[in-house]
């Protein structure tokens, strides 16, 4: 069955409602070949719960000519079980890298990336040998890269509190919040002391109000900078 039988196949559910849970809940890759918008809801879908084969599923093939014989070979599996990147697209009959699909650029070296990543590897023959397909796919940096990506997505999307900008942007607001919370005392210092009509200046008020080279407990009864630092220090004292 060709890609269009099967997207015609896929499309006339009888139950409108089962296809669009279908679609959501165990997306096919292969329904969003050439689509550029799709949503972080239905990538986090694919990378974590892509349709997955029946027990009794019937594998797609492709045929080979050896020794003048007709030989057909499948995918099973054996092949998507050890290669955790791997899906079969039952909408095109072929394996997609899912994490290339969506994560790869568009091409590598100067080479047009399509097999596995833009196109579903629809040839079976010689699939997990040394030299096969999957495992030479396995060996690419561009595989690699977006591998890395993908996981940094899924971290980022189910994990939000995680992600850099995230704590960057939480840490910037402490700061505010820590900011906002010393000016407090500062500014309620200052309308108690208007409040009361009681004069801000004493005869010195400038340096800082926290002075580590002053012992209070020693400090003269006679120094006096003035009312509003004196009550600051006074509310320093009394742990604020």
């Amino acid at each position: 069955m060709n890609t269009k039988e099967n997207l015609s196949k896929f499309l006339f559910v009888s139950n409108r409602s089962q296809l669009d849970d279908f679609i959501l809940l165990k997306p096919d890759i292969g329904f969003y070949i050439g689509k550029t918008n799709i949503d972080d809801l239905t990538k986090t879908a694919i990378l974590e719960n892509h349709w997955y084969p029946s027990a009794d599923y019937v594998f797609p093939h492709s045929e080979h000519n050896r020794n003048n014989k007709l030989r057909k070979r499948y995918p099973s599996f054996k092949h998507l079980k050890p290669y955790n990147w791997l899906v079969l697209s039952d909408l095109c009959q072929g394996l997609f890298c899912k994490y290339c699909f969506m994560f790869a650029p568009s091409t590598s070296s100067n080479n047009q990336l399509n097999t596995l990543v833009k196109k579903p590897l629809i040839t079976f023959a010689k699939l997990d040998c040394q030299n096969g397909t999957l495992n030479m796919h396995a060996r690419n940096k561009y595989h690699h890269n977006a591998v890395d990506s993908g996981k940094i997505f899924l971290r980022t999307y189910l994990c939000p509190g995680k992600d850099i900008i995230y704590q960057v942007c939480s840490q910037r607001v402490q700061q505010i919040k820590d900011n906002r919370e010393r000016l407090r005392p500062i500014i309620e210092s200052l309308i108690f002391c208007g409040r009361q009509t009681i004069a801000l200046r004493g005869h010195r008020d400038d340096g800082s109000i926290i002075d580590i080279d002053r012992d209070d407990n020693n400090a003269s009864i006679t120094s006096n900078e003035g009312n509003f630092r004196e009550l600051l220090r006074l509310r320093i004292r009394s742990g604020d």
